[in-house]
């Protein structure tokens, strides 16, 4: 979303004054980016270093540096070290340590945070019980899930469409089991009212909202299921994500995608929704990952390539054409090439390339990190990486 998004895997995203980085948060002298997550207003990247930085909108605290002020430039998330994957949710974010620890911040009204409380926390804090032993991470609009060291999937926060997959339609403020899924998960990610997981075994299962068909098991009959269900056609499955109502895969090299396609976000050529997956066009068999924004995605080619498509209201597929101009079938991110690591939120995208450089585009009420608060239909450098 927000970061609902790809899967994130051990070890691997009124404004107060441009910030910049300092020497103890991992500036760009000393440190690169290495990984990025975007959410619904903000951004955050880990750096080499284990640190992380944040900018955008903070009226929760999503940005972790104790205060809920906004900021146009980087600042950085407080007492966090050994940090090796992020990801953000509508209005908070969390971070996995290479100790398997979790540590959430910013919103909390649904539990998000899992703390047992609906406190938001304007620094990061811990997950209760779930120990030292996660591997991945995962964060939709208002529930966040984690992999666990023995395969299974657990998850918590807002529960009203069934996206913590534990059976019921309650919000949990603590970790718990997805029913039926207690081994054999190899990575998770969060939509805005659905989950998805790719097996061991290299299957996708969904759980939560269907009304669009974006858990892909073939029927709408249902709106919601409040435990997993297998996705159609899915064999291999490296990688999934989640945005709106919406999902993809890749398996094989390839993305496919189901659920809501208003505005091309499926990548077929079309505008239909689908309850099963349909191939995107125009990506070929190299794709090394994927990221899902509200009602938009974009892909990483395995040449450091990267390519967009869906709803473009506010440039966020990244091409130049200027704001509105949807794609239906993926298009090349301009000026981006050699790059490592992508991220997608609402109505932006980043990507990391190799040098550690980082560079966002689309709607920018400061997640865009370049100092203003001007959109942009191409990419543009953050300050400080």
């Amino acid at each position: 979303m927000l970061r609902f998004g790809s899967l994130v895997v051990s070890p691997f995203i009124a404004f107060a004054a441009s910030v910049g980085l300092t020497q103890d948060a991992g500036a760009a002298s000393t440190s690169r980016a290495m990984a990025v997550t975007a959410g619904e207003y903000h951004t955050c990247a880990l750096t080499k270093a284990g640190t992380v930085a944040c900018w955008g909108i903070n009226n929760n605290g999503q940005l972790g540096d104790g205060t809920d002020n906004s900021t146009v430039a980087p600042v950085a998330v407080q007492g966090l070290t050994g940090v090796v994957a992020i990801v953000a949710g509508h209005y908070h974010t969390c971070a996995l340590t290479k100790s398997g620890r979790v540590k959430c911040w910013g919103a909390n009204n649904h539990g998000q945070i899992g703390d047992d409380s609906t406190t938001d926390r304007l620094t990061p804090t811990d997950v209760s019980g779930l120990g030292s032993g996660v591997l991945a991470i995962g964060a939709g609009e208002y529930h966040t899930c984690a992999v666990t060291a023995a395969g299974a999937a657990m998850c918590w926060g807002q529960n009203q469409n069934g996206q913590l997959g534990n059976g019921t339609l309650d919000d949990s403020h603590l970790p718990g089991q997805v029913t039926g899924l207690s081994s054999g998960i190899a990575a998770i990610a969060g939509g805005v009212n659905h989950t998805c997981a790719v097996t061991s075994a290299g299957q996708v299962k969904c759980w939560g909202d269907n009304s669009n068909g974006q858990l892909g098991n073939g029927t709408r009959t249902n709106e919601r299921s409040p435990r997993p269900v297998l996705v159609r056609g899915i064999r291999g499955a490296t990688a999934v994500a989640t945005g709106q109502q919406h999902s993809c895969a890749i398996a094989g090299g390839r993305v496919k995608c189901w659920g809501f396609d208003s505005d091309g976000q499926l990548g077929d050529g079309g505008n239909t929704e689908q309850d099963s997956p349909v191939a995107t066009r125009a990506l070929g068999t190299d794709v090394a990952a994927i990221d899902a924004g509200l009602w938009h995605n974009c892909a990483l080619l395995a040449d450091g390539r990267v390519k967009c498509w869906g709803f473009n209201s506010d440039g966020q597929i990244g091409n130049g054409t200027g704001f509105g101009n949807n794609a239906h079938t993926p298009v090349l991110v301009k000026t981006i090439r050699g790059a490592t690591a992508i991220a997608t939120g609402s109505r932006h995208g980043c990507a990391i390339i190799k040098a550690g450089n980082l560079r966002c585009w689309g709607q920018n009420d400061g997640q865009i990190g370049d100092g203003t608060t001007v959109e942009r239909d191409t990419p543009v450098d953050v300050t400080g990486f």
